[in-house]
Order: structure tokens, then C-alpha cells, then sequence
């Protein structure tokens, strides 16, 4: 079709002869003829720009991959250094532990629980007698020593003792 050229021929005038609907036709087809050179540029021009678009695309692909790759590495280099600096020391060992595992390495004790023993007594209290001392007794004022219920007068019934250990610091 693009082999077909239907061009004017100035020798002869046609314009006379001719129809007007036919010298529409031909203006129509010059007018198409053009357009369509102008899309061809466009698309010429847009299938350039996708192709550019696609190797950038592509480029971003493998660098996001040789990222991720660097990130997983760095993520097990960290994991590895915390492990060094958190992790179980190699050379500790239990203080009353101390025949080197010689007797049998598949004979492993249970670990034994954490905390307060069954049976055993807990921890002695701590002695502060010999820390200054000081009394100090609290009075219930009249107006609490009333029921709230039937306001008939409370009476005493035992005593609550308490200790309270406070810091000073003396300079």
C-alpha cells in the first residue's frame, strides 16, 4: 500500500474534469498520508523509550538482587557477632562440675530446676540490729474510730507491728 503514490499531475488540470468528491478524496489521502508519518515518528519514538525504560528496569532488578544478597549477608555476619558477644561462653562450666565429663560422654545429668527446692529452707533473713532504731507509733484519729456502717465506737482488738527500713545518708 505504501508503494501506492497518487500524486497530481501539474501537467494535466484535472480540476475541471474531475468531481469534487474525488479532489476531497485525494486532499483526505495526502492529509492520512502525513499522519501517518507523524505516528510512525511517535511510535518510533515511544518503542525507544520502552526499550531504554526496559534495560533501566532491568538494571534496577539486579541491583535490588545484589542488594538483598548483601543484606542477607550482613544479617548473618550480625546474627554471628551476637552470638560471639550474647551467646553461651565456651569456657564456663559449672564450680562443682569439676571431673572434665572423663566418666562417660553420653551420661548427661538433667539440668536441675531454678529457683526454691522443695524441703530446704529458704534464705535466712538478713540482721539489722545492729542499724539505729526508731519507734514510731500512729494514732487513729477520733473521727475514724467509728463504724461506718452502724457509728458505734470501734474497740482495740490487737496491734500491727511493721518494720520499715529507710537510707540516710549522713555527710
Amino acid at each position: 500500500m505504501e508503494d501506492l503514490v497518487l500524486e497530481r499531475n501539474s501537467d494535466v488540470d484535472w480540476t475541471a474534469s474531475e468531481p469534487a468528491w474525488l479532489a476531497e478524496l485525494r486532499e483526505e489521502i495526502v492529509e492520512l498520508r502525513a499522519e501517518v508519518a507523524q505516528l510512525r515518528r511517535e511510535n518510533l519514538e515511544l518503542r525507544q523509550q520502552a526499550g531504554y525504560w526496559r534495560s533501566q528496569h532491568a538494571v534496577a532488578k539486579q541491583r535490588i538482587a545484589e542488594l538483598e544478597q548483601e543484606v542477607a549477608q550482613l544479617r548473618g555476619e550480625n546474627r554471628k557477632l551476637q552470638d560471639q558477644l550474647f551467646g553461651r561462653k565456651s569456657e564456663s562450666s559449672t564450680t562443682t562440675d569439676r571431673s572434665n565429663r572423663l566418666d562417660d560422654p553420653d551420661d548427661t545429668p538433667e539440668p536441675q530446676p531454678r529457683g526454691q527446692r522443695r524441703g530446704r529452707p529458704g534464705p535466712k533473713r538478713r540482721d539489722y540490729s545492729h542499724l539505729p532504731a526508731r519507734e514510731d507509733q500512729q494514732e487513729i484519729p477520733e473521727s475514724e474510730r467509728v463504724c461506718p456502717i452502724c457509728g458505734l465506737p470501734l474497740t482495740a482488738c490487737g496491734a500491727e507491728e511493721s518494720e520499715q527500713i529507710e537510707f540516710e545518708t549522713v555527710i
